[in-house]
């Protein structure tokens, strides 16, 4: 109920709607988490090919129009550490605008996930999602060790990246009806792909033009 000491509200305010209370009881576990990045381990694989496929038509027709160096293919082959900076770009980019604008990752769709703000009653920002897939990187240290403990010492399981970026995972079935949708979920899949492999093209030709 709103207090009347409550400050006013604009009425362009998105979240001026009475938001009801939501008890989220069966909180994910750390292996069905941990199972839907597996899953988005393996899109990526996928994204990453469609990225390094559409990198090399950008660079053979860059070449042809003179404007891309001869001997790309050569400089792809040595660049080492770029290759990861390019696959936790493209992650990064996959997840946190699928995840922004729908809730869910392809892992986290098929495991029944979703990602909401930390109060459980709001979609996710896209500051929180970036940062909650950016900061997995630091929870994925010692093979996941860091974020399993983080979990533990979490009374709503958040990883570092959720404490962070706001954030937390919960399970679809028990979300309020109004933060979930197939359209937006659908949405969210196609633009997240699409960002992670655009991010990963754009890199592949930018390291390997010149």
């Amino acid at each position: 109920m709103k207090s009347p000491y409550d400050a006013p509200r604009s009425n362009m305010d998105p979240y001026d709607e009475e938001l009801e209370e939501v008890e989220y009881y069966d909180i994910p576990t750390f292996g069905i988490r941990a199972g839907a990045r597996i899953i988005d381990t393996i899109v990526n694989l996928g994204i990453g090919l469609g990225a390094g496929l559409m990198g090399g038509i950008l660079l053979v027709i860059g070449e042809i129009a003179g404007v891309v160096a001869p001997g790309w293919d050569t400089r792809i082959e040595d660049m080492g550490f770029l290759d990861n900076l390019i696959g936790m770009a493209m992650n990064i980019g996959y997840m946190g605008v699928a995840e922004w604008i729908g809730g869910a990752s392809f892992g986290k769709l098929i495991l029944g996930l979703r990602v909401v703000d930390a109060s459980g009653q709001r979609r996710v920002s896209l500051v929180g999602a970036v940062v909650r897939n950016v900061a997995f990187y630091v929870d994925a240290f010692f093979f996941g060790l860091v974020g399993y403990h983080a979990m533990n010492s979490s009374e709503i399981a958040q990883r570092y990246g959720d404490r962070w970026g706001g954030t937390r995972v919960v399970r679809a079935k028990e979300m309020p009806k109004r933060l979930d949708g197939m359209g937006r979920l659908v949405l969210g899949l196609c633009v997240g792909s699409g960002m992670g492999m655009g991010t990963g093209a754009f890199m592949f030709v930018l390291f390997a033009a010149f």
